[in-house]
């Protein structure tokens, strides 16, 4: 637990990039999603609102790709837990 937490509170960590694990869930997901669209009658959706952490932004820009109406809203934010991987970019 003492590492784990360790690593949260690492500089480094501020606002990180959705890992290459989280990537390769979320390419999946994607597959998963389209087919929804395609074979289960599902609308497209009208809007993407996300959250602006950078983790957040790449698994919409994956999930929906190239949506034209994807906005970022602080509202959508994770709690802030003190960590700095919860912290926006500056």
């Amino acid at each position: 637990e003492d590492a784990r937490k360790q690593v949260l509170l690492d500089a480094s960590t501020v606002d990180p990039s959705l890992s290459q694990a989280g990537r390769a869930q979320v390419s999946h997901l994607h597959e998963d999603f389209t087919r929804l669209i395609s074979e289960g009658g599902y609308p497209v959706p009208e809007a993407v609102w996300v959250s602006p952490l950078q983790r957040a932004i790449d698994t919409a820009a994956v999930l929906f790709e190239d949506h034209p109406k994807t906005q970022e809203m602080d509202l959508l934010r994770e709690r802030r837990t003190g960590y700095l991987c919860d912290e926006p970019s500056p």
